[in-house]
């Protein structure tokens, strides 16, 4: 899916190009691994509440321009993978600290949570006058008891500077996230920074909250993934607006092929 999704976004984004632009601008995204933190919460006085970790670890980074695109992914949570386009986007994730990585390569020892490495992080950053993008995720599996809630929390910092770039020529984004799936439900919690503040220059930080809450009186499943990335966008001309449409409706045609 990723794959295909870059790939669409690069030709898609290739048949408009981009404006003509002096100077560079830069974002980037970080998620602190190291920081992230689980409480469990009972929702039941009756009931003690209780979380197992699953087996389906992820990691994923990935770079794009206008031109190309790169990834790398690992089924696991050890591995350490960097992803790059040229010098305008990079995207990495720093691998767990596992004592013992050949028990725990998959990342499925219940104790994971307990065993972070310091450096661990996701980091995103482009530096680019033009289109480019850079993204990471990391995926991971759990089941939750009944009555129970689970808060996840986790620090992040996100920038954007337009150098010397005019407010109205480039757009900026960074973000970062946790989305799951679990029970029929789709919750998100997310936080963003842009050029649309109308500042020629920012800095975010904060912490992440995310909550999940079995109020059922079953084990619940849950598939988690925790996202974020940088990209910069230059503001095409009116002439080229026609030519963005036309690649943005190739991208769904392509996406709806490949659903099919």
């Amino acid at each position: 899916m990723n794959r295909t999704f870059f790939g669409a976004g690069a030709i898609a984004l290739a048949l408009f190009g981009s404006a003509n632009i002096a100077h560079a601008a830069t974002a980037s995204s970080t998620l602190d691994w190291f920081s992230i933190d689980f409480r469990l919460i009972a929702l039941d006085e009756n009931v003690e509440p209780a979380y197992l970790a699953g087996s389906d670890f992820s990691s994923h980074a990935s770079t794009f321009n206008s031109i190309e695109s790169d990834w790398a992914d690992a089924e696991d949570w050890v591995s350490d993978l960097t992803s790059s386009v040229g010098s305008v986007a990079a995207s990495s994730v720093s691998g767990a600290a596992f004592p013992d990585k050949n028990f725990n390569d998959d990342g499925s020892n219940p104790n994971w949570r307990l065993l972070p490495n310091p450096m661990e992080s996701l980091d995103a950053s482009v530096d680019s006058v033009e289109l480019a993008g850079a993204n990471y995720a990391r995926s991971f599996s759990l089941e939750l008891g009944a009555q129970s809630l689970l808060i996840i929390s986790f620090d992040y910092l996100l920038t954007y500077d337009l150098g010397m770039v005019p407010a109205d020529g480039l757009l900026a984004f960074s973000h970062v996230g946790m989305e799951s799936v679990g029970g029929g439900v789709l919750t998100v919690s997310e936080a963003w920074l842009d050029t649309y503040s109308g500042m020629s220059s920012a800095v975010k930080q904060g912490r992440i909250l995310f909550t999940l809450a079995n109020t059922s009186d079953d084990v619940v499943s849950y598939d988690l993934t925790a996202y974020g990335g940088a990209s910069v966008l230059a503001v095409p001309e009116p002439a080229h607006w026609g030519m963005l449409l036309a690649g943005l409706g190739l991208i769904g045609a392509i996406a709806r092929r490949t659903r099919g």
